[in-house]
This record gives structure tokens, sequence and C-alpha cells, in this order.
């Protein structure tokens, strides 16, 4: 005999991106081949984030791993009877429409970029109860989150400007030195609007130089310890910014605006086990 489910699905018809406080219309859809027995169906919306990797040792590898949930709501579609049968579905399509509502709270941002240590995930999710020895089913679907809590509370100097300088003495086969001063207006900023950078150099080495500017993420995933934390740090370089070069004994200023990919994920500070941080640093090459 075949199985009877012939397709399992759950989406959400609402928005592409919800935030705290929102209703999540979500729609199961259940198919059948045959008439079937079912104990239960529930539906959950879930946020967590997960931390996840792997380091190499002499003899074995070591593995670490982390969860927070952020919150678990779930739904009741078909209750159990608990004791007093099960549901019988008919053959052909079933469909139950409900709405959940995300916890109005403050919560870290979606984050789903391959080959990190860590993400963030909402998810609305079924599962459909059969009879023992029956195989349950399960369906699942990925809703973006963003956060739009108030990070100034969380970093009191976002909106600081900020200024770094650093002078370079050691240059192969050359003498003098280097000094780099970059300056941003502030330190948080908007996706579309671009980071507006101010570099000052000055060149007092008999070689030419060239300046650069890159702007990376910066992922920090935490497994906590009894007494302190393991961490693993990946950075990824988005954006490169060839500002041109400098000559001997000569001063230059370069202005750029550096744009955020648009697909860059938001920064999240907000997360005890995971840390989205975006660093903007200049680099100086001899140039022949």
């Amino acid at each position: 005999m075949s199985a009877p489910v012939k397709s399992f699905t759950v989406w959400s018809p609402g928005y592409p991106t919800y935030t705290r406080g929102d209703a999540v219309p979500v729609v199961v859809k259940l198919e059948l081949a045959n008439d079937c027995e079912v104990v239960s169906l529930s539906a959950k919306l879930k946020g967590k984030t997960s931390v996840f990797w792997l380091e190499a040792g002499f003899f074995s590898n070591t593995t670490f791993k982390a969860k927070e949930c952020h919150f678990c709501i779930s739904h009741d579609i078909l209750p159990a009877k608990e004791g007093k049968g099960n549901h019988i579905l008919t053959a052909g399509e079933h469909v139950f429409p409900f709405t959940l509502n995300f916890p109005d709270k403050d919560m870290p941002s979606s984050f789903l970029e391959l080959l990190e240590p860590g993400m963030i995930s909402y998810t609305a999710s079924a599962r459909l109860k059969r009879p023992a020895l029956k195989r349950d089913a399960k369906a699942k679907t990925i809703l973006n989150y963003m956060s739009y809590g108030n990070l100034s509370a969380i970093v009191p100097e976002l909106m600081s400007p900020q200024e770094k300088t650093k002078t370079r003495n050691k240059l192969w086969f050359h003498s003098g030195t280097v000094k780099a001063e970059l300056k941003l207006e502030h330190m948080g900023y908007l996706k579309a609007k671009g980071v507006d950078v101010v570099l000052s150099l000055e060149n007092n080495s008999s070689t030419t130089m060239r300046a650069e500017l890159n702007l990376y993420r910066k992922v920090t995933a935490s497994v906590p310890r009894k007494n302190s934390s393991h961490k693993k740090v990946r950075t990824k370089t988005l954006v490169t910014e060839d500002l041109g070069k400098v000559l001997p004994f000569t001063n230059q200023t370069f202005q750029k605006v550096v744009s955020f990919p648009a697909t860059a994920s938001p920064s999240i500070l907000d997360c005890s086990i995971l840390k989205v941080e975006y660093r903007l640093s200049s680099a100086l090459w001899s140039s022949c």
C-alpha cells in the first residue's frame, strides 16, 4: 500500500521581512493519497542562534557548539484527543491557515551566511504526528527577521566620530616613515548610505606607497565554558577600494564613500554567543 502523505508543506504568504510584534500568516498544506489516521497536527514559530565549528587536534578533532533559544510558540491545529481516538483525514488536499505573532521584544536579526561558524534563524514549522509505527511528517520554512532595536543603548559611541592613527617605521629596503590617519563621521551606518571615509597619508619615506581601503565582516562565535568562553573568529573581505599612489616625501588626503554590498546582513551586537561586525581598514603597499 502506498504512503498516504503525498506532500506536506508550510509557508508564509506575508511580508518578506518581519520585526518584533509582527503577525505572521502561516499556511500548512497537506495532500493525501488516501484516508489517513492522524494523532495530531501542530505548528511552531521559533527563533534560535546556533554556533558550531571543528578544531583539528593531533589525534582527533574537537567540536564546539552552543545554542540560544530566543522564543518558541506552539499552535495546535489538530490537537491530540487524549484517549478518545484519532483524527481521520480523507484523501485529497487539506489547507490550514492561521496566524502567529513574533514576541514584542528585542531579538537579533536573521543571519544565514554560508561557511560561517554560527547562524541565527527564525522558522515556521509543522509536524503531522501519526500512530505508532507510522512515519511522522515534518515541514519547515525560513522567515527573515530584522531587528530595529536601540543599538545606541548597546554601543553608546555608535554616533561618535571615529579616528585611528598609525605610523609605520620599518619599510623593507627603504628609509623613513609612513603615517596614516583614518577618519569616519561615526561608527553606525545604514547600508543604503555607505561609509564616508577620509584617509590622510604622510609619506616621509624614499618609496612610493599605494593605499587601499578594505571593508570586511568579522564574525565571532562563542561557546560558554565554566569560567570563560571559547571563541572562533572568521573574517571576510567584502569591498576593496584602490585609492592610488602617494609619492615619496609628500602628503595626500583621500576621500571615498565605501558602499556596503546589497546582500550584506545587518550587524549583530545583541546576541551572547554570536557577534557580527563590519570593519574598515586601510592598507599601504610599496609601489614600484
